[in-house]
């Protein structure tokens, strides 16, 4: 067995590395699959089996871990930014617009716990880095700390300091998971005693599909809307509720806003839960007829934009609806189900759900392409053009007043900030910077899990002795603080002052945090997907921030 221990031992070896490096992955993503109650700490189980597998006195070969961690980091922020670019700058608008404000002062106030920690009780920067990063389950914010303290002089005349980086996050990244999910639990219970907390029970939503959005055939009771037309009966006008066919005499139709009601017709109608029982409390009654499973000439299809003239276009931009008689009823991007009303602009590889006749169907398809093998195929030349402008972005120096030496975006920032661009261009027709989503998460967790494979084995080693014998505990206070103060204070003025309901607010919180444990524990708590829009929205933002205040943060206090 001599050749199987010089395998592991010889750290100058190709195998070696990659046979290290595949354990860690299996070890990694398993434990990130283990769900407790829904929840689970995904990708960071990562970070847990490179800092055991470094604990037990596994090694990678300097140079191979510091080019294997930076690539996968590359890979990750890129991605990261190709993503998040379409929606960034439409999610600073109206409706998002509060709740941006409300998740960059939750990033913007941890920072300045974390300065706190670093000016009056004497905290390392390295360490005060990683607790802001550990604190919000933020590890791209973790990336670029590392990245950006690397750099400086004093780190490299001490590397050993960085590992203090990678300790203080692995130590403080439990609690915050935890210090999450118990403060959406508090919430939960005042939205209850507050009656604020509507979860509709009496909806049939046995045909719902994956997301926040439900379906439900209503009868028409009530005889104040008998013979108006659809457009103005209540609870449609908000834009939150579709309705994709009426039956009307035993005859299936497809509405438009003129289409006129009467008592004892059966109408489908999609939307939020919520939406759903107060419409249903307008009109009437819940019916026993499954208007979708009734023969007639209308059916539902899903249709794929790929056609790029048509990105960044509205839903009334295109006419859909009056040109072919047909209605959209939702829009499902990057795994976000929401309702497609007529402001909503459409982005290359949207799935949009599509009710009419088969023929009128077909021409839709025409129309937005509908051609999954045009956007299946990556453009490879984009990524590597991408991630060039991005390194050479990344290494522009600049300078602010009173800081001694030159400032740089680094190989995370750079590349973030291009692909930013390319995402957004992607959704005005540009189809160079534009990644197909599969191929987008592909890349995107190969990134992570390589990054934080490695920092978690570079670190292994001191982990379990600063835990127990070093100043572990005191991080993890302090972590916590960092993560609770910020949410309390944002959460209790979200919900006091602003009164969002518990959907908005949930998504809030999480997306502030980029946790998606949090997330998943808040949609269970609600019984649908209602939090993901709201997380949607403010995430782009909110995952800028945190890596642009990580890496100010470090290279302004050290």
């Amino acid at each position: 067995m001599d050749w199987l221990t010089q395998l592991f031992a010889n750290t100058d070896s190709p195998a070696q590395s990659v046979l290290v490096l595949c354990i860690a992955g299996l070890l990694g993503l398993t434990l990130g699959r283990i769900r407790y109650r829904g929840a689970s700490i995904g990708i960071a189980g990562m970070l847990f089996s490179g800092l055991f597998l470094g604990h037990i006195g596994l090694k990678l070969n300097q140079n191979v871990l510091f080019f294997v961690r930076d690539f996968g980091l590359v890979l990750f922020v890129y991605t990261v930014g190709l993503q998040v670019g379409p929606g960034f700058f439409s999610s600073l608008k109206k409706h998002g617009l509060e709740l941006n404000i409300m998740a960059a002062t939750i990033v913007l106030m941890g920072g300045l716990i974390a300065v706190i920690l670093v000016k009056v009780f004497g905290v390392l920067v390295p360490v005060a880095s990683g607790i802001f990063s550990g604190a919000s389950t933020n590890t791209p914010s973790l990336a670029a700390a590392q990245e950006a303290l690397g750099g400086l002089s004093a780190i490299k005349e001490n590397p050993d300091l960085l590992n203090l980086t990678t300790l203080s996050y692995a130590v403080t990244y439990p609690g915050a998971v935890l210090g999450l999910i118990v403060t959406i639990l508090g919430f939960t219970w005042r939205f209850s005693k507050a009656n604020r907390l509507i979860v509709p029970d009496n909806i049939e939503d046995g045909k719902t599909e994956n997301g926040q959005l439900t379906t439900v055939n209503l009868e028409i009771t009530n005889a104040n809307l008998d013979g108006i037309s659809l457009k103005n009966v209540p609870e449609l006008e908000t834009g939150r509720i579709a309705v994709s066919r009426i039956l009307h005499k035993e005859t299936s139709i497809v509405p438009g806003p003129d289409t006129l009601v009467y008592v004892g017709d059966i109408i489908h109608a999609v939307g939020p839960k919520e939406d759903l029982e107060r419409l249903r409390l307008v009109i009437g009654k819940i019916s026993k007829i499954d208007l979708p499973a009734l023969p007639s000439n209308v059916t539902t299809r899903t249709i794929v934009a790929t056609k790029s003239e048509y990105a960044g276009k509205t839903i009334g931009h295109l006419g859909l609806q009056k040109e072919f008689g047909v209605v959209i009823t939702r829009i499902t991007r990057s795994e976000i189900q929401f309702m497609a009303n007529a402001d909503c602009r459409i982005q290359l590889g949207d799935e949009i759900r599509v009710v009419g006749t088969t023929k009128a169907l077909d021409r839709v398809a025409k129309r937005l392409g509908d051609s999954m093998k045009e956007l299946m195929r990556p453009h490879l030349i984009s990524v590597f053009v991408g991630i060039t402008l991005g390194v050479i972005v990344g290494s522009i120096p600049f300078t602010f007043p009173g800081v001694p030496s030159s400032l740089r975006l680094g190989i995370a920032g750079g590349p973030l900030l291009i692909a930013i661009m390319f995402g957004y261009l992607s959704n005005k027709g540009y189809r160079f910077g534009y990644m197909p989503l599969s191929a987008n998460f592909m890349l995107r967790e190969l990134g992570i899990v390589l990054f934080l494979a490695t920092v978690g084995i570079h670190s292994g080693g001191q982990f379990v002795a600063t835990l127990v014998n070093g100043n572990g505990l005191f991080w993890m206070f302090c972590g916590i603080f960092v993560t609770l103060v910020p949410i309390l204070l944002v959460g209790f003025y979200a919900y006091k002052v602003r009164k969002l309901p518990a959907p908005k607010l949930f998504g809030l919180l999480a997306g502030s945090m980029t946790n998606p444990p949090s997330l998943a524990f808040a949609n269970s708590m609600l019984g649908h997907d209602g939090p993901s829009m709201f997380y949607a929205t403010v995430y782009p933002l909110v995952m800028l921030l945190r890596i642009l205040v990580a890496q100010f943060f470090a290279l302004f206090l050290m």
